[in-house]
């Protein structure tokens, strides 16, 4: 008799235990990856290794101390969640918000040796007219030699958006040519999902037909004939609206430029003469960019991020 009390306990715990645990995985299938990333390393480390314990094959231990230690991590578990859910507003807050000041642009170290070729005086004539042009966006922009010398570095403001600039110089390899290298860059929100766009070439249409190369069409033609989008369909609705594409597309009458889309950051790059409806269309480009807002989410669309 004694026994089957003890084994009916055991029972009533295992389904206690196995609904609590369907409950905690339920609350954790709401969220999509963002909200795992965005956790202090130490609280994704303890989550991590609190669900791998928390097997639902351990239920079916008949030793009462295994189920007591079950329950004591499903409780750290729920507290943990818990605790994580009441600073969701925060983090969401802090991870839809770009940064003040625009990313440092990143040179391509393939075209360090090029730089290094380029007269310095050369370089620093190219750099002043490129500042001069500027100024007609922002009187106050600024362009200085960066540390390493190879690319100069500066930073304007349009509408109120802080941009970033870097410019260097690189010979061509047609006809030993200097040519104008311009980085602009600009803040974005950490929560903002990767985009890349090249320019369309035979490669490019070689590896999409192989399936080897992401394409994905905006509807717009000039565009899509032009540009590869590396990009989600979502991602690349909300990032490449008109103003972005039109904006791209005057580049494109100089040289087809490139784009870098992820969390933090967006960046063009492209090679140029620089005269004012360029750089115009350039910062266009990067401040419409900048306000699109976050394009990942900490919730799964269908779920209200403030239900139960």
């Amino acid at each position: 008799m004694a026994e089957g009390i003890y084994r009916d306990r055991l029972t009533g715990l295992r389904a206690q235990l196995r609904h609590r645990l369907e409950g905690l995985n339920a609350r954790l299938d709401r969220f999509e990856s963002l909200f795992f990333e965005a956790l202090d390393p130490a609280v994704r480390h303890s989550l991590v290794s609190l669900r791998g314990r928390l097997d639902p094959h351990g239920l079916d231990r008949d030793a009462p101390e295994a189920l007591d230690a079950f329950a004591a991590d499903l409780d750290a578990a729920e507290r943990l969640v818990d605790a994580e859910l009441a600073r969701l507003p925060e983090r969401e807050q802090a991870w839809s918000t770009p940064a003040d000041r625009p990313p440092e642009p990143r040179v391509v170290e393939a075209f360090a040796m090029a730089f290094d070729l380029i007269d310095p005086r050369e370089r620093t004539t190219r750099a002043e007219r490129l500042l001069g042009e500027l100024r007609h966006l922002d009187p106050a922009a600024s362009l200085s030699a960066g540390a390493s010398g190879r690319l100069w570095l500066g930073q304007f403001r349009v509408d109120g958006v802080a941009l970033g600039l870097g410019f260097g110089c690189q010979i061509a390899v047609q006809n030993n040519n200097p040519l104008d290298l311009v980085y602009a860059t600009v803040a974005m929100p950490p929560a903002t999902a990767p985009l890349t766009l090249r320019p369309q070439g035979w490669g490019a249409e070689l590896g999409s037909w192989l399936g080897l190369v992401r394409d994905q069409p905006t509807g717009d033609g000039p565009f899509d004939a032009t540009f590869v989008v590396d990009a989600s369909a979502e991602v690349t609705r909300r990032l490449l609206g008109p103003t972005v594409r039109g904006c791209l597309l005057t580049l494109a009458r100089e040289d087809v430029p490139s784009l870098r889309v992820g969390p933090g950051f967006a960046e063009l790059r492209w090679v140029f003469e620089p005269h004012r409806r360029a750089l115009a269309a350039m910062a266009e480009a990067l401040v419409a960019l900048h306000r699109v807002g976050p394009t990942r989410a900490f919730l799964r669309p269908e779920i209200d991020s403030r239900g139960p």
